[in-house]
């Protein structure tokens, strides 16, 4: 019999619902419930150009709210006699497009910002704290964007830049570069300035696959 780990809502966070990670004949399984309340609340929100990051729900980026709209896509339904399942699956592949364009414009002005605005200024302190930190934030939005660019959704950290390798639109090479830039963020100012300096030539590859659909919020 499996021995599952259970918990409530509050032990899960806001974007599940209780579940179980279960081993079965050998076989890891988690068993998540999803709020359809919370489904049709974030495809509206995706539908106008609204998505959420919960940094508390999931490590290490935390939750990417439209995952759930992702999960729909993929689902194969066991039983679905009102085809709730199915009338969704219409609408959240591929991702709608309103959505797509505020997670490109959002994502990469967070890159944009932050690396005017901190990554240098820590780099130049010597400050390792500041600069790991940047440095993994914006991989991790340039990967949303690149999923965005690709109109995907991305349901598991563990496999995104696997995934990206197959896209149809990202920079030659990105999953290579980001791993060598995250490997070896250094320890001196000339070192982590290095760092910052190829983490911000890959935005710039993926700013330019963005076109038109990004411009700075304010000038910086």
């Amino acid at each position: 019999m499996p021995d599952p780990v259970v918990s409530g809502i509050l032990d899960w966070g806001r974007w599940v619902d209780g579940g179980a990670w279960l081993t079965i004949e050998g076989q890891r399984v988690d068993l998540l419930y999803r709020s359809l309340a919370m489904v049709e609340a974030t495809l509206a929100e995706a539908q106008a150009g609204r998505f959420q990051i919960d940094y508390e729900q999931q490590p290490p980026f935390g939750f990417f709210g439209p995952t759930l709209l992702g999960e729909v896509a993929i689902a194969q339904p066991l039983h679905d006699p009102r085809r709730i399942l199915a009338d969704l699956k219409a609408e959240v592949s591929p991702m709608p497009e309103a959505l797509a364009d505020a997670v490109i414009q959002n994502r990469l002005w967070s890159v944009e910002f932050g690396l005017a605005a901190f990554a240098g200024k820590y780099a130049a302190n010597g400050d390792v704290h500041g600069v790991a930190g940047c440095v993994s934030r914006f991989a991790q939005a340039l990967v949303l964007t690149l999923f965005a660019l690709n109109r995907a959704y991305p349901l598991n950290d563990k496999t995104t830049l696997s995934e990206i390798e197959a896209f149809t639109i990202g920079p030659k090479g990105f999953g290579p570069r980001l791993r060598m830039i995250l490997a070896n963020v250094g320890s001196t100012p000339e070192t982590l300035a290095a760092s910052v300096n190829a983490i911000g030539a890959l935005f710039e590859d993926v700013r330019a696959l963005a076109g038109p659909r990004y411009a700075p919020t304010w000038r910086v």
